[in-house]
């Protein structure tokens, strides 16, 4: 026996009765930017020279949401960055066919994409048609990238030829902080709901029984049925808040390198050189991704 399913009819909307489902409007966007540098230059004796560079870069905003702010200012996602950056340079000369160029140097830069909120969940339409409340959902994005270089050249003349070599060695120590709505996320559309319960219409013409397919993400609205609920929750050993789901990458690099720039004839000149590199493979610090364990002599994933 086939079941009985409550008669819907669809009738025919007037032109008059259509409307946009979504907004045009305007929103505030600020960007606040604080810079500063120093350098120093000391010439220690004839031989000795110090060169010494700071820079500082300080930026805050802008929203990159305004359309979120448009409907409370709280909704808002801020771009924050810091920089620092020094540089130092030690340079001997030890003799007229001889240099000695210790410099080293680092850099600091730290963006961030924080919330203003934490405290809402998001409600997303996947059609697009109308305007996500509070998208964030209190999502985390961070970046602290710690770059330190140091190198050592030496410059040298043998008579036609002028010698270059160095050895530098760089090693980068970043974490980062990444966090996708974990207040919680309300997906309409995309998917299969059902109404939870009768929906009428605003000319009384049609009324939407319980569990009848919602056809549009705004029928699942209104009827608070859902296609998906997401939610990121953290284990125990990571932290909340601005700082979830932390990971601590080392990666370094080595070289050596030597040139030869060789003075053939007054009006020409050769050039040559070798260059040798070593990247050590990507490492978490508190072993908190996937990598490869060694279990009775075999490697597994």
């Amino acid at each position: 026996m086939r079941p009985s399913w409550p008669a819907i009819r669809c009738p025919t909307i007037p032109p008059v009765l259509i409307r946009p489902t979504t907004y045009a409007t305007a929103s505030k966007v600020a960007t606040d930017a604080a810079q500063f540098s120093l350098r120093l230059d000391h010439k220690i004796s004839s031989k000795d020279q110090f060169f010494a560079r700071f820079n500082l870069d300080n930026l805050t905003g802008p929203t990159t949401n305004p359309d979120q702010t448009a409907i409370d200012q709280s909704f808002g996602v801020q771009f924050i960055d810091r920089q620092r950056n020094v540089v130092r340079t030690y340079t001997r000369t030890v003799s007229p066919r001889l240099i000695s160029n210790p410099p080293s140097a680092s850099r600091v830069p730290r963006p961030a994409f924080l919330p203003l909120t934490t405290l809402t969940p998001a409600v997303k339409f996947n059609d697009g048609l109308f305007e996500a409340f509070n998208s964030a959902a209190g999502s985390v994005m961070q970046a602290y990238g710690n770059l330190f270089q140091g190198r050592q050249n030496i410059a040298f003349i043998v008579g036609a030829h002028a010698f270059k070599a160095g050895v530098e060695f760089r090693t980068n120590r970043d974490t980062t902080y990444f966090g996708i709505s974990p207040n919680g996320e309300y997906d309409f559309g995309g998917g299969t709901a059902y109404a939870t319960e009768a929906i009428p219409s605003q000319a009384a013409r049609i009324t939407s029984a319980p569990a009848i397919l919602c056809l549009t993400p705004l029928s699942s609205f209104l009827s608070g049925s859902p296609f998906a609920y997401t939610v990121a929750i953290a284990p125990p050993y990571f932290s909340n808040g601005p700082h979830i789901g932390p990971a601590a990458i080392n990666r370094n690099n080595f070289n050596v390198y030597f040139e030869d720039s060789w003075k053939v004839t007054p009006r020409s000149r050769s050039t040559t050189g070798l260059r040798w590199e070593l990247y050590t493979p990507i490492t978490e610090r508190a072993k908190r991704t996937s990598g490869f364990l060694t279990v009775n002599g075999t490697q597994e994933l």
